[in-house]
């Protein structure tokens, strides 16, 4: 008997779901063969139907090959606004450091060496 918190008919319906498309394409391998697609297409909860093939045989539309381009033509600023904000935060992260820090004083002498006392009473003390 189905239970009334399930209706399959509506789970598994086409028209009533949403549907998901993953398009993965994966980099250049080092022995510079071609890029490889990886497609899996579902819907929740339920397992996807998966395919690679080379990307050159991937056909995108031509919004998401403009998205693409799109893409490859921003990725120079992106990775110096990366630069910029990781340097940032190293710079700031070495000042929190360097406010933080904590200089011990010197040891005192507690012997009874008159020449050591007599050039520690003479010397700078700088902390």
């Amino acid at each position: 008997m189905e239970s009334p918190d399930i209706d399959l008919e509506n789970q598994y319906s086409f028209e009533r779901n949403t549907l998901v498309i993953h398009i993965q394409i994966l980099p250049k391998t080092e022995n510079d063969q071609p890029r490889t697609a990886i497609v899996a297409v579902g819907i929740k909860n339920s397992p996807p139907i998966i395919s690679s093939f080379p990307f050159e045989q991937l056909e995108l539309p031509a919004s998401i090959q403009s998205m693409l381009s799109q893409l490859e033509a921003e990725l120079p600023q992106r990775r110096a606004a990366a630069f910029e904000l990781m340097e940032k935060h190293r710079i700031e992260e070495l000042q929190k450091d360097y406010k933080h820090r904590k200089v011990e004083s010197p040891p005192t002498s507690s012997g009874t060496n008159s020449q050591s006392t007599a050039a520690h009473k003479n010397q700078l003390t700088l902390f």
